[in-house]
């Protein structure tokens, strides 16, 4: 899990890091957003997080380093990617939480003002954690397990700015996780508030 983190983390860097000294002669900007709202597929429905850093290229590309956390999706609708508790803790509330940490591709094919859809393919991790609860013996008891993987993701959506720093975002995503003997695909609809962040690395 270590090492599988460590290098999308490191593919992450590289992705950021190799682009900024190209398009700082052009006086690129850095952007930030920060996402919450719902999500729903097939590891069931609950509230996500994201945030992202990204910088512009040439045209209608950018390359953009992603974070998001999903919490407390219902086990029984997220089988496929979690993990099954060993079984010591007799749980009556089981959830399921993930995580992702990819860079990404994000290509623009036309814009407004106000309006911007956008496809997106990238790389990174992928985490699944199942978290159980349950009582023994008079004692509220916790288990868990959780397991990080190389993840490749494609997408699509549109951001809606509702002014210089407020919006509205979604999109369709799709992570590939890749495990040894599996690869089982989590598909999300995602919407939510955005906050914008523009032009904070400005030189």
């Amino acid at each position: 899990m270590t090492r599988t983190l460590g290098v999308a983390l490191l593919a992450l860097a590289l992705a950021i890091g190799g682009v900024a000294p190209a398009v700082a002669a052009d006086d690129a900007r850095w952007s930030m957003q920060a996402t919450v709202g719902p999500a729903a597929g097939s590891i069931g429905t609950a509230w996500l997080a994201s945030g992202s850093v990204a910088v512009p290229l040439a045209g209608p590309v950018t390359v953009l380093g992603e974070v998001g956390t999903l919490r407390r999706a219902p086990f029984d609708e997220a089988d496929e990617i979690a993990l099954s508790l060993p079984g010591f803790v007799p749980a009556s509330d089981v959830k399921v939480n993930a995580y992702h940490v990819n860079a990404n591709v994000l290509v623009t094919p036309w814009q407004t003002e106000r309006v911007r859809p956008y496809v997106t393919a990238g790389l990174g991790s992928f985490t699944a954690e199942t978290v159980g609860r349950g009582d023994r013996d008079g004692a509220t008891l916790y288990e868990r397990d959780r397991e990080t993987n190389f993840a490749t993701n494609l997408g699509a959506g549109v951001a809606l700015r509702l002014n210089d720093w407020l919006g509205l975002t979604g999109d369709y995503r799709s992570f590939f996780v890749r495990r040894e003997e599996s690869t089982p695909v989590v598909h999300q609809a995602r919407a939510g508030l955005t906050l914008f962040f523009d032009g904070l690395f400005r030189r």
